[in-house]
């Protein structure tokens, strides 16, 4: 008797157990995963969002410094190259991230508010900011190409002291050094001005290539002196060579300065800073509705 009724208790025990598993399962479908899919998808579109924000906030910090630096500074060579370098690397990075945001995935829920943010106003808003990003990167890395050559042709104008290294050799005891280091001084001028002049600049070099052409014309007539053993007028030939040299150093550091506060960093600071209240928009947005599933 009992056998009897308990085959049919446990058949529709187990009826029971398959409709509750099909009423969860789709309960889960319909409403529990879409309601845990929107705050995982708004937590992604954050940090997609801040990653973009915070390298344009760094890069924007170092151009406006950039911008900034001073020829009188005594620190201007360091402070230009430590400056450079973090250019260098956010404008990498924000090229990578742009590569990496071609596309947004949109996500598919029951939930009618926040969809319209996260599928629609989203992609479209943050297809458009990474467009202008992308571009102002292509543009940046353009002027810090620029930047680049200029001071890899002219970093060893920058870096050369005459007073130190021709000026501490005392005559007559080493006219021979120092007449080898004129000569080797005529050479170096020569390649700087082969440099500058391969690449196209924004900016004329006539009159850095003149002011070079005249130092490499005293260091000729200093070393032609020496040879000769006319050492009095080899002493001011060496003293006008290193008063002369500062002009060169001068006008070339000018022309960096000029590339670096010209209209294109400007207006690409300008830029950035838009782009930033753009992401900063979609950033609180999102805190917005986060905050609305608490």
């Amino acid at each position: 008797m009992q056998t009897f009724f308990r085959k049919p208790l446990m058949g529709l025990a187990a009826k029971t157990l398959v409709i509750a598993l099909l009423l969860f399962g789709g309960y889960f479908i319909l409403v529990l995963r879409p309601a845990l899919a929107i705050p995982k998808a708004l937590e992604n579109l954050e940090t997609m969002t801040a990653a973009h924000y915070l390298n344009l906030i760094q890069n924007r910090t170092a151009l406006t410094a950039f911008t900034k630096l001073e020829l009188g500074s005594g620190n201007f060579s360091a402070e230009k190259q430590k400056i450079l370098g973090q250019l260098l690397e956010t404008n990498e990075t924000g090229l990578k991230l742009a590569e990496q945001a071609a596309g947004v995935q949109k996500l598919n829920t029951a939930n009618k508010k926040l969809p319209a943010f996260v599928n629609s106003e989203f992609p479209e808003k943050f297809s458009r900011l990474v467009k202008e990003e992308q571009a102002i990167w292509t543009e940046q890395q353009k002027l810090l190409n620029t930047l680049s050559g200029f001071a890899d042709a002219a970093g060893k104008l920058f870096a050369y002291d005459p007073a130190l290294d021709l000026g501490r050799l005392n005559l007559p005891e080493q006219r021979g050094e120092l007449a080898s280091r004129a000569r080797t001084g005529i050479s170096g001028l020569q390649a700087i001005s082969q440099n500058l002049n391969e690449p196209a600049y924004p900016f004329s070099l006539s009159q850095l290539i003149n002011e070079l052409d005249q130092s490499q014309r005293l260091l000729e007539k200093l070393a032609a002196r020496l040879e000769t053993e006319n050492l009095a007028d080899a002493e001011e030939v060496r003293s006008e060579f290193i008063a002369q040299f500062k002009k060169p150093q001068n006008t070339a550091r000018g022309l960096e300065l000029s590339l670096i506060r010209s209209n294109s960093s400007i207006t690409l600071a300008a830029r950035q800073t838009n782009l930033i209240r753009e992401f900063d928009f979609l950033l609180k947005k999102i805190s917005e509705l986060q905050r609305q599933l608490e």
